[in-house]
């Protein structure tokens, strides 16, 4: 057994277990941690000196599972954010790093494991494996989680940050071109939201925009929408929410075009027949506890009963309906980065572009979404040497 000096603690083979082990004391008492070799100890234990003599151990170490529960506790993010952290946590974090552990204990070999192992496990409820986006998420939670920790001193590293994450292909989307819109037009022009549809290639606005767009945030008079809201399923209820920018500002302004204006108006008078038929008292009744959607908070796009689109179903009818007409099948999000793609093409400025659809940074804009093929580059480039011209 090797000798502990200055209170420094020991590390030593266990005969009984055949593991290393790093044996200390501290205020709260004696402590033994078990590692595969004595290596991983000897850096265990030169790890715990380094945050001894900083300062950064004071307090009693804490079980990852109980740490985790109180940070997704006193956690301040969007209803949907919260969700998503909480089935992060409960799907993957725990079972993979098991409920033993301390966050004190925790190497980055533990993360790195964990991350392996996830690429061989299933996206809950299909057969298909986890992608490295998703895995790369997992980590990123963890992170978040493991930086509440530092800076409540529990902890002296973030282990889930020195973990490597997996690389991850650059993401690529079909996307309808400027020239294929009346095409497009055409395919969902008979079914009961194709104004939305329309709409949303249109306007570059998410799914959740879209489906929480209300009347009122309509300003026919000045030309614009005033997107304030987005509705959003959370825990099987329907929730409006503000939009809230990175500078906490609500919302954004969307200018509308004769184009939008037209499609707008038409979709209010068909709605309009809608619910003269089904019934005012009928129309975006209370089912089950969901808040009914109706006067101030009418909805611009919703089902048949006036309530919220689900946009699941959204999507399945709008691959349907592109496939039938030749187009690319494309999804509620892929008419978003149709517009960015499309105004890129065009020589539209990215901040002009990421103002319009609510991205903090161009790099957002320019990196993930924007996806010109080389005959929009090849118009886009004529177009410019035209100008040239015109000018010479």
């Amino acid at each position: 057994m090797a000798k502990s000096a200055n209170g420094e603690g020991s590390v030593y083979m266990d005969k009984t277990t055949n593991r290393a082990v790093h044996k200390y004391f501290d205020a709260t008492g004696m402590h033994r941690n078990y590692y595969k070799t004595m290596k991983e100890a000897h850096k265990a234990k030169r790890d715990y000196l380094h945050q001894r003599d900083n300062g950064i151990l004071a307090g009693k170490d804490i079980n990852l599972v109980s740490f985790l529960n109180q940070w997704l506790e006193n956690l301040d993010v969007a209803p949907r954010t919260q969700e998503d952290y909480e089935a992060t946590v409960r799907n993957y974090i725990i079972p993979h790093l098991g409920k033993k552990i301390s966050i004190r204990e925790l190497q980055v070999k533990h993360i790195t494991d964990m991350l392996n192992r996830l690429k061989n496990q299933k996206k809950r409820g299909t057969d298909k494996l986890l992608m490295p986006r998703t895995i790369n998420h997992v980590r990123s939670v963890l992170r978040n989680a493991l930086n509440d920790a530092m800076r409540q001193d529990l902890v002296g590293r973030n282990v889930a940050s020195l973990a490597k994450p997996f690389k991850v292909k650059k993401h690529q989307f079909d996307f309808i071109a400027a020239a294929e819109v009346d095409q497009f037009d055409n395919a969902v022009s008979a079914h009961r939201l194709n104004a939305m549809y329309m709409l949303g290639i249109r306007t570059g606005m998410r799914a959740s925009e879209l489906v929480g767009l209300r009347w009122s945030d309509i300003d026919f008079e000045n030309r614009q929408i005033n997107l304030m809201n987005q509705v959003q399923r959370i825990n099987k209820v329907w929730q409006l929410s503000p939009l809230k920018r990175d500078d906490d500002e609500v919302g954004r302004i969307i200018p509308m075009t004769e184009d939008v204006m037209f499609i707008l108006k038409r979709h209010q008078v068909w709605q309009d027949s809608e619910i003269e038929v089904l019934g005012v008292d009928n129309w975006a009744s209370q089912l089950k506890g969901i808040k009914s959607f109706s006067g101030d908070t009418q909805l611009v796009f919703t089902r048949a009963d006036g309530n919220p689109v689900y946009s699941k179903n959204a999507l399945s009818d709008l691959d349907k309906l592109t496939e039938a007409a030749g187009l690319k099948r494309v999804t509620l999000h892929d008419l978003r980065r149709s517009l960015i793609s499309n105004m890129a093409a065009s020589g539209i400025a990215q901040t002009t572009t990421a103002n319009l659809v609510g991205h903090s940074t161009t790099r957002l804009t320019d990196d993930v979404y924007t996806g010109v093929n080389t005959d929009s580059k090849r118009e886009a480039l004529e177009i410019f040497t035209k100008r040239i011209k015109d000018v010479s």
